[in-house]
């Protein structure tokens, strides 16, 4: 615990990235409860809830588009199936590459070679 702590210490950037990247998992989680405050209980994809094109207010942050949408509603709700869709998407890519490493450094030979080379070309 004490060497994760020192990295933080000496590395500005990496901590400002972990706050950043923990504030923006904090807001997706937290998305169906702020867009629920915010819209009434209704869902932020939903046409014509506003008047559009409205400029930025304190009811709309961000100001709404064409179709009566809140931006910043619209914009957690992507938030939290971006970060979904790339956790996701990072963990089945890792899990493939630890099967096929794994394989490869089981059978050896012809197959490791094989696997080697399909992986450097990607």
């Amino acid at each position: 615990m004490r060497k994760v702590l020192l990295i933080f210490k000496y590395s500005p950037k990496l901590t400002v990235g972990v706050i950043i990247l923990l504030l923006l998992i904090a807001l997706a989680l937290l998305e169906p409860t702020i867009n629920y405050y915010r819209l009434g209980g209704r869902s932020s994809t939903e046409i014509g809830l506003f008047d559009t094109f409205l400029p930025p207010s304190r009811e709309h942050p961000f100001g709404t588009e064409a179709y009566g949408r809140d931006v910043f509603s619209l914009l957690l709700t992507g938030l939290k199936y971006s970060l979904l869709i790339g956790f996701t998407a990072g963990a089945l890519a890792t899990f493939i590459a630890v099967v096929l490493a794994s394989i490869a450094g089981y059978k050896g030979g012809r197959i490791e070679a094989f696997i080697t080379t399909i992986a450097n070309s990607i």
